[in-house]
């Protein structure tokens, strides 16, 4: 589960960021289901192609690597 905000969203743990950004760099697709405050169901998906070479620009531009 994650705690959302406006349009972010993160874990409560960093244990549990880093196990998501773990499946991220193995996944090729990710689908996130929600229940917005009207109780409306959504389910969206994600190509995640590029995103260990994002990911490593992030890190690497905020001095994380």
């Amino acid at each position: 589960s994650l705690f959302t905000e406006g349009d972010m969203a993160w874990a409560a743990e960093t244990k549990t960021d880093q196990a998501l950004v773990a499946a991220l760099k193995k996944g090729n697709r990710m689908v996130v289901t929600g229940t917005s405050k009207r109780g409306t169901k959504t389910t969206d998906t994600y190509s995640l192609a590029g995103f260990t070479a994002s990911h490593r620009a992030i890190n690497l531009a905020c001095n994380l690597e």
